[in-house]
Order: C-alpha cells, then sequence, then structure tokens
C-alpha cells in the first residue's frame, strides 16, 4: 500500500513571538509544512510507503524542503520541480512566552518587508502521473488537503481504481467549488475542523444539507469539546482528554490523522468497509492521543524531530 498525498505543499517558517506577535531574539526555524506533507512524514516516519505530489521551486528553501520530506521517507519524484517559481511558504508565529503562551497564527508575509508570499501552482495530472510510483490501484490511500484541477482528478482515478480517498480540508476557497463539491461525493473518509467555514457558513451545516453520498466516516474535530464520528447514520462522541503543557496546537490535526490512519492500519483500510465501529472508535483515540502529544512541541512536527516512532507509540 502506497498513501499519496496532493494539495498545499509548503515550507514553514517558523518564528517565536512575545504577547505583541513581535519575534524574540533568535533565528526562525524553517520545516516542510502543509497538511499533506505533515501527514505523510508521520506516515513514513512509522514505516509506511509514502509519496508527495506537487511543485516545489528551484531555490534554496525547495532544497529544504526536499531534504526534510527525504529524511522521513517520503519519496519526492512526485514534486515538479519549477525553475521559474520560488518555493511556496508560509510565516509561522508562535508565541512563547506570557499570558499567551501557547497561541499561533499563520501570515502569507515576510515579517521584516511585508511583502506577501508569491503563490505556486499545482502541476497538472499528466505532469505528475508518470512519476506515481507503481500508478494508481487498489492499495492506493489518497490523501488530499486542497480541492483544485489535480486533487480533484487524483480523486476520480484513485475511485476508479477502487483505492480508498481521504479529504481533509484546511481551507475551502470560494474560486473552486465545482472541485470542492466533485471531491466531496467520491471520498471516503472525511476529517475536518469545527472551525471550518464553507458558503459563508460552517462546513457541519453544509454537510447537513449536501451529505457526502460515498463517504464511511466523517470526522469532525472539536478542539476542547472532543470529536465527532459519523458512520452511515451511526454518530458517535468522543470526550478530549485535557492536556498540560501546550506549547504549539498547529499541526495537532495532522498529527490527529496520522494517528487514526495508523490506528486502522494497512490490512483495514484496504477494507473499510467492514470495519467496525469499535475499530474506528479505537483508531479516533489513537488519532486523538498523537494529536495531542503534537501540542507539546513547537511547529507542526516538532513531535517527529525529538521522538522515534517508537517513543511515540509507548
Amino acid at each position: 500500500m502506497t498513501v499519496i498525498g496532493a494539495g498545499l505543499v509548503t515550507v514553514d517558517i517558523i518564528q517565536k513571538v512575545n504577547t505583541g506577535w513581535t519575534p524574540v531574539p533568535g533565528a526562525p526555524a524553517y520545516s516542510s509544512g502543509g497538511t499533506v506533507c505533515n501527514i505523510l512524514c508521520h506516515l513514513g516516519h512509522a514505516g509506511w510507503n509514502t509519496q508527495i505530489i506537487g511543485t516545489v521551486g528551484g531555490d534554496r528553501l525547495g532544497e529544504l524542503l526536499l531534504a526534510d520530506l527525504t529524511s522521513y521517507g517520503v519519496d519526492c519524484s512526485g514534486l515538479v520541480k519549477d525553475q521559474q517559481v520560488q518555493t511556496r511558504r508560509i510565516l509561522h508565529k508562535i508565541v512563547v512566552e506570557g499570558r499567551d503562551l501557547g497561541k499561533h497564527k499563520f501570515e502569507l508575509m515576510c515579517s521584516k518587508c511585508r511583502k506577501p508570499f508569491p503563490p505556486v501552482n499545482p502541476p497538472t495530472l499528466d505532469q505528475v502521473a508518470p512519476a506515481i510510483r507503481g500508478g494508481l490501484g487498489k492499495c492506493t490511500v489518497l490523501v488530499v488537503d486542497r480541492a483544485n484541477e489535480l486533487t480533484a482528478s487524483l480523486v476520480d482515478a484513485v475511485c476508479a481504481a477502487g483505492g480508498l480517498t481521504v479529504f481533509e480540508p484546511g481551507y475551502l476557497s470560494g474560486r473552486s467549488p465545482q472541485y470542492v463539491d466533485r471531491i466531496l461525493q467520491k471520498i471516503d473518509v472525511l476529517k475536518y475542523s469545527h472551525e471550518l467555514y464553507w458558503k459563508g457558513q460552517h462546513f457541519s451545516r453544509v454537510l447537513q444539507h449536501e451529505p457526502p453520498a460515498r463517504a464511511r466516516v466523517v470526522i469532525e474535530t472539536r478542539g476542547a469539546n472532543g470529536v465527532q464520528i459519523v458512520c452511515g447514520n451511526r454518530r458517535k462522541r468522543l470526550v478530549a482528554q485535557p492536556l498540560a503543557g501546550i506549547r504549539d496546537s498547529s499541526g495537532a490535526g495532522d498529527a490527529f490523522m496520522a494517528g487514526f490512519l495508523l490506528g486502522l492500519g494497512r490490512d483495514r483500510l484496504q477494507s473499510l468497509p467492514l470495519v467496525s465501529d469499535l475499530e474506528m472508535e479505537a483508531a479516533v483515540i489513537r488519532g486523538q492521543a498523537r494529536g495531542g502529544l503534537s501540542c507539546m512541541y513547537l511547529g507542526s512536527k516538532g513531535l517527529l524531530y525529538r521522538h522515534s516512532h517508537e517513543d511515540i507509540e509507548r
């Protein structure tokens, strides 16, 4: 089985700040980022076969991104290198002192010159198809976090090949509603935050009127209020366990998804309709645990930089 990720491929510029969001002394840190990148790093860290699809620039940040992903065993052959663009980047500010300790926010501009970071267009399916390891088939698990022509086409292809499709939208653009609707009709697993908005309202309200017809499981994370799982006409809510020592909650949702997939395991992912409610619940609890652990470290993958997979599992 190979887990393929397509969507936001970026470099996180991690900047420590004070309560006024002003940088504290010290150079920023750099890490590969974006939901699919983070999930794949967690899975690659656990020894799973993973591959990333997207666009990277020919600059130094592009080299850093490739090196970081490769260090976790992520296959980067599906990344199209475009010498004409700068690698996508996001400024990640984390409050490390004072009353707002642990708060964070993302910005799409340079902290010094305040110029916006340039956008990067995803590649086309024709550009990446030759690089997809082993092609697409029943042993493919596709994870997407953005809705665009590439990800919608990949969902179509994996669905037609009998593989598994996972959609975790961290952001839904109003410029491409047709791709969002197209993906929602063909996914097997949907996971989103209760804070996600779409069509001017909470995403959960949209789903009440336009449910994803094919989805085997729909997961809504609710922060301190826990998690809601919907499997067909069955609904289950799990509470959240209080955590001490939270330093940064960015990447917690990505760690949750990775923990959920690890909890199901490769065999059960390939036979998702046969997964029992108890197995599904256990996988979600495992996701909650990994997501909680990730909040104790700075950056979306701080947990991975500090611990082996075996240590995390213990």
